[in-house]
C-alpha cells in the first residue's frame, strides 16, 4: 500500500508541475497558449513512460490507495454498476419530479434594469456557446466590430491582439473543464454596463484541482438599433483591490488541500467560497472577511424535533433537482461547492407552538449557474420550503469549531464570538426580530452540481479535534 508520505510526495510533485503549467495558462500565465507548454499537460494524462510524471516507484504502480476503490469510479464501482437498475432509477426520478423554472436573469435583485438584463443574458449565451458547446442562439456577437481595448489580468501581456472570445476558445482547449457564469449586472451611466462573474476551471494536473475566481467587468458600450455592443472592456478581480494579483488569487487552489488528501477519492476538489479581504489579528480568536455577491439555494424546514433530531446536519431532500451518475458509460461530469451554510432561528407558530426554522445556504457551482434558467423544485409542504436568493455582499466573522450545527456547546461559542467582535468595535447585523445573525459553516460538506442542478451532497469524515468547521456572525458592512 502506498504510504501517506509517498502519496503526499506524489501530489506535491504534481502541484509543483502545476506551477510550471501556470506559465502557459491562457487565463493566468504571462505567455500565450501558443508558446511554451509543459509536456505534462499536452495529453491531459500523466505519461507512464515519462519518469518526470510520477514519483511512485514502478513496483508500486499497482498498489491501492485505501478507500479510493469505493469512491473513485474504478473497477469495483464499475463491477457493481447495473444498467437495468440505472435505467429504472432514471425513469422513476423523471416520474416523481415536479420541476418548475427559475429565470435568474429576470431577478431584479441581480439585474436591476432591462438593458443590463438583456445585455448580460446575451453575453452569457455567447460564453456558453464557446466554453460549453451550448447551441448557438443565432444572435450577433455582443462585441462590436469596433471593439479595440481590453484591460484584464486574465490574459497574456503579449496577447494584445487576442480578443476575449478568442482567449476563451484557447482556454477551453487547455482546461479539462471550464465554466463561466455572469452573476449580476447593472447599467453605469449612459454608456457603460458592469457585470460580476465567477470563473471555475479544472487545473490540468494529476489532482485535477478546482480553481475558481470571482471578479467584475466594466464594459463601454455603443448602441446599434437600440441594442448595446461592447467597444472596450476592463476586468478586475474581487478581493485584491487595484493589484489584480491573479497569482495570489489562485496559488492556494491548485495545491492539494489537506482534507482532500485525508479523504482521498471521495469526491472532486471543491469550488471553495472565496474569503475576500481576510483579517485575523494577533491573538484574536476569530477571522473577519467578506463574501462576494452570489446566487444561492435556500431550502428550509420547520424543525419541531429540536436538538435531538439532528436535522440540521444534512441538507433536506427537497433541495435536489437532479441526480448524479458517478459511474457507468454515461457518468456525469460534476463539480462541488463548499461550505454549506446552516442557520437556525427560533420561531413560534400561530397557535403559540415553538419550533426552529433551519435554513441551508448552498452556493451554486458555476457548472450549474452558467445556465440562464435553473430548475426549481416544488415545495413539499408548509414545513419544507425552497427558494433561490441573490445575496448581496456580506461581511462576517467566524471562529473555528469542531462538531455539528446542533451540538450543545454551539451556544457557548456563539456567546464567545459575539463578545469578542463587539469588544473590538464591530457591529453585529440584526435580523427582523432584533437578533444577531449567527450561522454555521459546514466545511466538511460538499454540494455536487451538474449542468442540470444539485444532485448529491458529500459529507466527509473529520475529527472534531481538527475544528475544521466554523461558527459565524454577520457584521454590518461599511462601504467607503
Amino acid at each position: 500500500m502506498i504510504t501517506s508520505r509517498k502519496l503526499v510526495a506524489a501530489l506535491l510533485a504534481q502541484s509543483l508541475s502545476s506551477c510550471e503549467a501556470f506559465q502557459s495558462s491562457p487565463f493566468f500565465g504571462p505567455r500565450s497558449l501558443s508558446n511554451e507548454r509543459s509536456a505534462l499537460f499536452m495529453n491531459k494524462e500523466p505519461s507512464k513512460s515519462d519518469p518526470s510524471t510520477t514519483v511512485i516507484d514502478k513496483e508500486e504502480e499497482d498498489d491501492e490507495v485505501y478507500g479510493a476503490k469505493f469512491f473513485g469510479g474504478n473497477q469495483i464501482k464499475e463491477d457493481l454498476f447495473d444498467t437495468e437498475l440505472e435505467a429504472v432509477a432514471d425513469q422513476t426520478f423523471r416520474e416523481i419530479s415536479t420541476i418548475t423554472e427559475y429565470n435568474r436573469f429576470d431577478d431584479s435583485m441581480a439585474f436591476g434594469d432591462v438593458d443590463a438584463r438583456n445585455f448580460a443574458l446575451r453575453l452569457q449565451n455567447e460564453i456558453n456557446v464557446v466554453t460549453s458547446n451550448f447551441p448557438s442562439t443565432g444572435d450577433r456577437s455582443v462585441y462590436a466590430n469596433s471593439f479595440s481595448n481590453w484591460e484584464t489580468p486574465l490574459k497574456s501581456p503579449k496577447g494584445e491582439t487576442s480578443s476575449p472570445i478568442q482567449t476563451l476558445r484557447e482556454a477551453k482547449e487547455f482546461y479539462k473543464d471550464l465554466d463561466i457564469a455572469i452573476v449580476t449586472g447593472e447599467k453605469v451611466g449612459e454608456s457603460s454596463i458592469e457585470v460580476t462573474w465567477v470563473i471555475s476551471v479544472i487545473w490540468p494536473n494529476m489532482w485535477e484541482a478546482r480553481v475558481a475566481l470571482s471578479g467584475k467587468s466594466l464594459f463601454a458600450i455603443t448602441y446599434e438599433d437600440n441594442v448595446p455592443y461592447i467597444t472596450s472592456q476592463k476586468d478586475t478581480l474581487e478581493g485584491f483591490g487595484e493589484s489584480n494579483d491573479v497569482i495570489k488569487a489562485i496559488s492556494g487552489q491548485f495545491f492539494p488541500r489537506f482534507w482532500d488528501v485525508y479523504n482521498i477519492g471521495i469526491s472532486p476538489a471543491a469550488e471553495e467560497m472565496q474569503k475576500l479581504y481576510p483579517v485575523k489579528k494577533l491573538f484574536s480568536s476569530y477571522t473577519t472577511f467578506e463574501i462576494a455577491p452570489r446566487l444561492v439555494m435556500r431550502p428550509s424546514i420547520n424543525d419541531k424535533q429540536g436538538r435531538s433530531g439532528r436535522n440540521a446536519q444534512i441538507i433536506p431532500m427537497h433541495s435536489f433537482t437532479t441526480i448524479v451518475k458517478t459511474t457507468g458509460p454515461a457518468k456525469d461530469l460534476y463539480s462541488t461547492t463548499t461550505p454549506i451554510e446552516v442557520g437556525i432561528k427560533p420561531k413560534r407558530s400561530g397557535d403559540g407552538q415553538k419550533f426552529n426554522q433551519i435554513t441551508w445556504t448552498i452556493p451554486i457551482g458555476a457548472k450549474s449557474l452558467k445556465n440562464p434558467v435553473l430548475p426549481f423544485p416544488e415545495e413539499g409542504d408548509d414545513d419544507a420550503q425552497f427558494k433561490y436568493e441573490m445575496q448581496k455582499r456580506r461581511r462576517v466573522a467566524t471562529i473555528p469549531f469542531g462538531g455539528d450545527p446542533q451540538d450543545e456547546d454551539v451556544g457557548e461559542v456563539r456567546k464567545k464570538l459575539y463578545e469578542a467582535v463587539t469588544q473590538d468595535g464591530f457591529v453585529p447585523k440584526l435580523d427582523e426580530d432584533g437578533r444577531p445573525m449567527f450561522f454555521f459553516l459546514q466545511n466538511d460538506s460538499k454540494a455536487c452540481f451538474t449542468e442540470a442542478g444539485l444532485g448529491m451532497a458529500v459529507y466527509e469524515s473529520r475529527p472534531n479535534s481538527a475544528k475544521s468547521n466554523e461558527i459565524g456572525i454577520e457584521l454590518t458592512l461599511v462601504i467607503f
